[in-house]
């Protein structure tokens, strides 16, 4: 009986360090996850609040040329509710 009960305890004494450094794998890769979830976020984070800061003053200049041309075509606009209303203002 006593060598059997030490087989046995020798059997789970090594099953037990087998699943130890499987647990401990899974602990690595679930840390490692963690901090890449992290880093996505902040790839993705980062560059939207850079576009909230620097981009406005770079599409208005960007638009600016196009801003003359949107003028234009309300005036346009005007003049043709100007011609179906039937009133001629100055």
């Amino acid at each position: 009986m006593d060598e059997d009960l030490k087989k046995i305890l020798e059997q789970n004494l090594e099953i037990n360090k087998k699943v130890l450094e499987t647990v401990s794998y899974i602990k690595r890769y679930i840390i490692f996850q963690k901090i890449w979830g992290v880093i996505k976020i902040f790839i993705v984070i980062i560059p939207i609040i850079i576009g909230i800061i620097y981009l406005p003053p770079i599409l208005k200049d960007f638009f600016e040329p196009f801003r003359n041309v949107f003028s234009v075509m309300d005036g346009v606009n005007g003049v043709e509710n100007i011609i179906k209303n039937g009133r001629l203002v100055y």
